[in-house]
């Protein structure tokens, strides 16, 4: 064993050793789990309430209008489900394991502490911030003062820094910490102040000499300590109560702003937002208070630091109701540094709002003190990472990315802010847009190769796809945010849990930045494709010099498909029918064929071009249906009179259509989003089966994945969901055609560790129909089994939904060719193999479901 090794091998006994809550043990959270619980009425939410303010049980780790984050204890989680389950109330996984988590972040804290040295590869303890703070003042006594607040309740210093380079500038106050168990704040904070002293950069340098700045590292020191020597989740201050065994006030409730009103804090010491008994009961709260209020001439800008939810939050927090009368000034700012931050190669997504109106009422707060009470007309809260994944827990290896994109937000908020008046500076903004434009090659301009113009076709010119090869949880958790960065990278194909890869297009302009983290993580990959528009454009060239008759050499818009469907439905009126699902967003008809050589007959289901850029899908389709009624094969004939066939060429019809007149890789609807510009939702995470449950689709309206605001809210799924149901009597088995992989997957999506009553005989199924296509000169394999198993959990798909919901006990998604040399731009050549595998495939299938009793 190596020496580094043995070094890590003992800070994980030293941690495991603290298992018990004994006064000089560490409190441990072991097997406890962090759930998102959605709440619809106010006795929902009451419920969640009263649980929370149990916090030997459980702990209130986030609050918005109508879902809070819940951490529960192993006792209390059947009881907790129990709850949930009769109160009606939606729960999501978050966390499985809090203690994990912990013992990570403390053994990243250990190997790196071991150089001596001060940096933000870890979260460093008081000392270590008091003792690098004194190296600072020493280092730089000329434009550095050290300021003191007061004491603490446990009598410890808290202290500020103030840099400023020359006077009469406009002053940025900048508070960290006052929630405890949040040490991104001050990691942030500390970065922010290296950067305003030692960086060369002419950006930071304007930015550092044109304001003063007050900042504290950390306000609640009593509670951050506790949480480094006791209690990783502490959160409040560390006084006791004098009616209650419990200590401690939320500090951020306890200013005398409408302190207590509108149940924006609560009486009940125990509670993690507990106002305290009276308004500056806390001693920090009350040196702050003072501090501010002495110095309250210089500070222009206040800005108080937390974590976590990516919000950027304004006064009032007290009510919903009323607003500042600066409001729509605030906005602006707060859009101007959400913006900025999304520009980042990260593309975090920063929501902004009022306190009260886009989360819920916090009353006492130190924003809206310092609004109301001492007339500094910007404050805002700042909660930082991440939206769940790791809440308070954030790895180290995020400090750098969210200080960074902490810098660039208050850069554009101050510039906003001198462009709005509140703020006298110079020459800001031209900086600010020359470090935009410089920083990791990310802005997305107008004449870039990927951005849609209105008149023409979005272009890939030198987009490349990459195979990346994924080891760890590190290495994944990069790549999927890479993949919400929708104008620079595109997710072609998502993780493979059996093979680790992650297949991702990458748009020419962020090469440098792409490179370089593949480096930073160890990532290796293998390029498949290398210019996406070639393909495109060979894919085109072959569709112009195909003006015959319809057929499958080429690749046809809806309107042709829909032409060919009229001719058929007239060609054989006694054996089809026209039906109509619905109709989707921009008002298109969705439409599909039945087949039925006679009556009684099983039913068989088939929805195809659910994801509009694949279109081997509906190409795939139109053969069957063909064949059903043409061939003079003696299986086929058979195939196709022995059951009624209920087939959709085109389901996603609106997303289809654009993905030939203007963006070849659009995938998901046209809906637009209530509240973001970006468009549309995944059609197949939209259904009510386990529905954005297990990591199984995106929250994010930008993501590839994105499930919609609820399940059903896209008009294609939601009509498709009525039409089987209404007609769940009229089939027996359901397939999704999709594309690419060359798999075929079966329910479950939402879990790889439970598996149907009948799986046994879905992998048969999923057998004889791979061994049917590999059979066959192409030998072309596929791989079979669940989704969630097999490739990657998805829920809220049409497959899922229908097995579950319907009980229909045979229902497969189909991944056409290839493995990623072509992926969605499969060349027309290979559509009439890809089509023969199929009917191949779709004749063993059902011959050996039959054998099985199914039909």
């Amino acid at each position: 064993m190596s020496v580094n090794i043995f070094l890590v091998a003992l800070a994980l006994i030293g941690l495991a050793q603290g298992a018990s809550f004994g006064q000089d043990s560490r409190i441990r959270y072991d097997n406890y789990s962090v759930y998102k619980v959605r709440f619809e009425t106010k006795d929902q939410k009451d419920l969640l309430k009263q649980l929370a303010e149990d916090r030997n049980n459980f702990r209130l780790w986030h609050e918005a209008k109508n879902e809070v984050h819940l951490m529960i204890s192993p006792s209390a989680l059947n009881e907790f489900e129990k709850q949930v389950l009769r109160a009606n109330v939606s729960a999501e996984l978050f966390i499985e394991n809090v203690q994990a988590l912990i013992n990570t972040e403390e053994a990243e804290n250990f190997m790196v502490s071991r150089d001596g040295s001060f940096g933000w590869k870890k979260y460093n303890t008081l000392e270590e911030i008091y003792a690098w703070l004194d190296e600072i003042l020493a280092a730089y006594p000329v434009i550095t003062e050290g300021f003191e607040l007061g004491q603490s309740y446990e009598n410890r210093t808290i202290r500020g820094i103030k840099i400023s380079y020359k006077s009469g500038n406009p002053g940025v106050f900048i508070e960290s910490n006052i929630h405890a168990r949040e040490w991104i704040t001050s990691a942030t904070a500390t970065w922010l102040i290296n950067e305003f002293l030692t960086s060369t950069d002419d950006f930071v340098r304007q930015l550092a000499e044109s304001h003063d700045w007050y900042i504290i590292p950390v306000l609640n020191v009593d509670g951050f300590v506790y949480t480094h020597v006791k209690d990783r989740m502490w959160r409040k201050t560390r006084q006791p109560s004098a009616i209650s065994t419990c200590v401690g006030v939320d500090p951020n409730r306890n200013y005398d702003s409408h302190w207590m009103e509108n149940g924006g804090a609560s009486d009940n010491p125990c509670a993690e937002d507990y106002g305290g008994p009276a308004p500056f009961s806390e001693p920090e709260i009350q040196a702050m208070a003072n501090y501010v209020s002495s110095i309250k001439d210089k500070i222009n800008v206040l800005i108080a630091f937390h974590s976590y939810s990516q919000l950027l939050l304004s006064p009032y927090g007290h009510t919903s109701e009323e607003y500042p009368p600066n409001f729509d000034d605030q906005m602006e700012v707060a859009k101007a540094y959400a913006d900025a931050v999304e520009s980042l190669p990260y593309g975090t997504v920063y929501r902004y709002g009022s306190s009260a109106g886009i989360l819920y009422p916090a009353s006492g707060a130190t924003i809206d003190w310092a609004y109301n009470e001492q007339d500094i007309d910007i404050t805002y809260t700042i909660e930082f990472r991440d939206t769940g994944r790791y809440g308070f827990i954030l790895p180290p290896t995020h400090i750098i990315p969210n200080a960074e994109e902490a810098l660039i937000g208050i850069v554009a908020l101050l510039d906003k802010c001198e462009e709005l008046g509140y703020l006298k500076l110079k020459t800001f903004l031209s900086l600010f847009e020359m470090r935009l434009l410089w920083l990791l090659f990310t802005v997305v301009a107008l004449t870039s190769a990927g951005v849609l113009q209105d008149s023409t076709k979005k272009r890939y010119d030198n987009f490349k796809v990459y195979k990346l090869n994924i080891q760890n949880k590190i290495q994944l958790a990069a790549i999927e945010k890479l993949g919400e960065l929708t104008q620079k990278y595109n997710v072609w194909r998502e993780y493979d849990r059996n093979t680790k890869q992650v297949d991702i297009m990458v748009n020419p302009e962020e090469m440098p930045y792409f490179q370089q983290l593949l480096r930073l993580n160890n990532i290796t990959s293998e390029v498949m494709v290398e210019n996406v528009q070639a393909l495109i454009d060979e894919e085109q060239v072959t569709a112009t010099a195909d003006s015959t008759a319809f057929g499958w050499t080429k690749y046809y818009e809806l309107e042709e498909i829909q032409a060919w469907l009229d001719e058929v439905l007239a060609k054989y009126p006694a054996v089809t029918e026209e039906f109509v699902v619905g109709t989707s967003y921009e008002g298109r008809t969705i439409r599909g064929i039945k087949i039925s050589h006679k009556s009684g007959n099983p039913g068989i289901f088939i929805e195809s071009n659910i994801h509009a850029r694949e279109w081997i899908t509906s190409a795939t389709a139109t053969w069957f249906i063909n064949e059903l009624l043409t061939s003079v094969d003696a299986e086929v004939r058979n195939l196709a009179d022995s059951y009624d066939w209920y087939i959709i060429p085109v389901f996603n019809v609106d997303g289809f259509e654009y993905s030939h007149r203007k963006d070849r890789m659009w995938r998901k609807t046209r809906q637009p989003h209530a509240t973001n510009a970006c468009i549309g939702a995944d059609a197949n995470r939209n259904f009510d089966s386990h529905w954005l449950e297990s990591n199984g689709a995106s929250d994010n309206p930008c993501s590839e994945t994105f499930a919609g605001d609820q399940p059903g809210s896209e008009p294609e799924a939601k009509a498709l969901a009525e039409f089987l149901t209404n007609n769940q009597d009229k089939f027996d088995a359901y397939f999704s055609f999709h594309s690419y992989g060359q798999y075929l997957l079966s329910p479950y999506g939402h879990t790889s560790t439970e598996f149907p009553e009948n799986y046994d005989d879905i992998l048969a199924m999923g057998k004889a129909f791979a061994d049917a296509i590999e059979a066959l000169p192409y030998g072309t394999a596929y791989r079979y089994g669940s989704t969630a198993f097999v490739l990657y959990v998805a829920t809220g798909t049409s497959v899922d939904w229908v097995f579950n919901e319907l009980d229909k006990k045979i229902g497969f998604t189909i991944e056409y060719r290839d493995t990623g040399r072509y992926g969605f731009i499969l060349p027309p050549v290979q559509i009439i193999p890809n089509c023969e595998e199929l009917l191949v495939g779709m004749l063993a299938l059902i011959e050996k479901s039959k054998e099985l009793g199914y039909f």
